[in-house]
């Protein structure tokens, strides 16, 4: 837990390192280019540090100090407007205003968080203080906001006091580039409820203004479909949203600003009523705020059934309010052949998968993570990490795993290592995954399994199945290999083969395994390459009678990945996952 002063000031500027240089107050200028429903970053000039909510805080009264900069969204403001050059500045952790404490008029007064309830000690005038600089008025008394003592320190105060024109007074803004979750790109996207997993609708795919617009079981359909594109043009920014079907934006009805106004389509005019901002969760769902009432869309009363209405209201954490923006699957990139999406193979039912859609961490119903810097028995170089966004994230429809060169856990190498168990263990089935893999000398990536409940025992004897294995220094090679007490490769005996693949670092590829009581058989694209029989002596050679697990993970050098050395200049690397899909019969 982080330690903060919450103490209210002896009301003397002796306590503040502000009293350097006095500045005629009527000298300060109002600022320009504030763009309402975008996120800022709040940085002291004289440390370095921004402004932040302690402890991430989310309760009313939570203090806020001046913290290192880490990119969590405690450290990250909007800034609403309420007229006459006055903004309301919310903390995106908690939704809730920059307050100044019990609406103390005094210097010296603590500053804090609190929900908004309209009061001039929640609203605060940007004006410049130069060099990219401004101070922060508060209304109600005239006074600035103040790091306590200039202090440099992570936890340093902050509060109300005179001006006094010092750099502890003085707060640049700049773009909030990181949180536990993601900002959308323009274009095309299913918007899915997270608490219902229902999309946003158009009834009967009318194309008449003043449609209200309802929860309905996804169907593909472009009643379902919107087209999300950023506004700038002078009216405050944020983001137009139109169904593709009807060619109507999405709008307040009658600019209304009363909680439970319900949502409809309406052919675009530029009202804020139709303008939104889009607001990360943190778990890969956003928040959609009407920018003209600060309230947010809403499935009402947290209904589940088709037909359930569209309103705004107030933002709490239901997932009645958390939308998943699920863009339509894109062409593989370079090298590689547009998705059609995944089909069901004849003979087969889906039991299992994960389509990568959304933003911010992977699903933590279908994934967990192995985590540290062991060497994991290969001698490997990197630290797995634990739900961290630059390592392991959704991003365009995909799955992307990331190794960085950078210093983390006494490593030089950071990556990620998901893994399904305890979220998807499986007996027997079909399973198939899409990706683009990294390269450069020292990558090795894989797609494989491991036993859930280690029936025979540690490794090698209780079985595993590699359905892909690469290494960066041999680029055009996918390797399909299992492992057994008796055959396994710290003994020579390992089963397994290779086929070539010119194109596995530039195109995607789906690379699949399916495994019956009989033989395990492993395919890229389709084409078996590999085939496994059951010899039916024992555990030894086939352990694979037990539930086994998916892992997702791209390690840096080891025994295999590391044999030729690393090339630290080909970092960062990523693998890309499109989907993975498990089937049973």
């Amino acid at each position: 837990m982080r330690a903060h002063l919450s103490t209210l000031f002896v009301p003397t500027c002796l306590l503040f390192a502000s009293c350097a240089a006095p500045t005629a107050e009527d000298d300060v200028r109002e600022a320009e280019g504030i763009t309402p429903g975008v996120f800022y970053v709040l940085e002291a000039k004289h440390s370095g540090k921004v402004l932040d909510v302690a402890g991430a805080s989310t309760a009313d009264g939570a203090n806020v100090q001046q913290w290192s900069r880490n990119g969590s969204a405690a450290q990250q403001w909007r800034f609403d407007p309420v007229g006459d050059g006055w903004y309301v500045i919310r903390a995106r952790v908690s939704d809730k205003a920059l307050d100044v404490k019990d609406r103390a008029t005094f210097e010296g007064a603590n500053v804090q968080q609190w929900g908004y309830v309209g009061g001039a000690h929640q609203q605060w005038r940007l004006e410049d203080a130069g060099g990219g600089y401004h101070y922060l008025r508060a209304r109600h008394s005239g006074m600035y906001l103040d790091v306590a003592w200039a202090g440099k320190n992570d936890g340093a105060n902050v509060a109300q006091v005179k001006f006094y024109g010092s750099d502890a007074q003085k707060w640049k803004l700049g773009p909030a580039t990181t949180v536990s979750g993601s900002a959308i790109a323009a274009g095309d996207y299913e918007l899915r409820m997270l608490h219902s997993g229902k999309c946003l609708d158009v009834p009967g795919s009318s194309g008449a203004d003043g449609t209200k617009l309802q929860q309905w079981t996804c169907n593909g359909s472009d009643a379902q479909r919107f087209r999300v594109s950023p506004v700038t043009d002078g009216g405050g920014g944020a983001w137009r949203i139109v169904n593709v079907a009807s060619g109507k934006a999405l709008d307040i009805t009658d600019v209304s600003v009363a909680p439970g106004a319900r949502l409809q389509q309406w052919g675009w005019g530029g009202g804020a009523n139709q303008r939104f901002a889009i607001e990360p969760n943190g778990d890969g769902t956003h928040r959609i705020r009407a920018r003209h009432s600060g309230l947010v869309l809403d499935v009402w009363s947290g209904s589940t059934a088709d037909g359930a209405p569209i309103v705004q209201w107030p933002a709490h954490d239901g997932g009645n309010q958390r939308f998943r923006f699920v863009p339509a699957k894109t062409t593989g990139g370079p090298g590689g052949p547009t998705d059609p999406g995944p089909t069901t193979p004849s003979g087969w039912k889906l039991a299992w998968s994960d389509e990568f859609d959304g933003a911010g961490l992977p699903d933590a119903s279908k994934w967990s993570y192995d985590v540290g810097g062991h060497g994991w028995g290969n001698g490997e170089a990197q630290f797995y990490t634990d739900k961290r966004l630059e390592n392991a994230r959704l991003e365009g429809g995909r799955l992307i795993i990331e190794a960085r060169r950078e210093s983390y856990g006494g490593k030089a190498y950071t990556s990620a290592r998901l893994v399904s168990r305890g979220r998807g263990d499986w007996l027997y089935g079909r399973f198939e995954i899409r990706a683009k893999l990294p390269g450069g000398r020292g990558t090795w990536p894989a797609i494989w399994m491991l036993p859930t409940d280690w029936k025979y025992g540690g490794w090698p004897n209780s079985g595993e199945i590699d359905i892909m294995e690469h290494v960066g220094f041999d680029p055009g090679r996918i390797h399909g290999t299992v492992h057994t007490q008796a055959y396994n490769h710290t003994i020579g005996t390992q089963k397994g083969t290779s086929l070539p693949v010119a194109d596995a670092t530039s195109a995607f590829h789906v690379y699949a395994a399916e495994w019956s009581p009989e033989r395990i058989e492993i395919f890229v694209d389709g084409t078996k390459y590999f085939s496994f029989a059951n010899e039916h002596t024992g555990s030894a050679t086939w352990p694979f009678d037990q539930r086994f697990h998916l892992i997702l993970n791209i390690a840096v050098g080891g025994s295999w990945g590391g044999v030729k050395g690393i090339d630290d200049g080909a970092f960062p690397q990523r693998m890309e996952i499109d989907w993975a899909r498990v089937y049973q019969r």
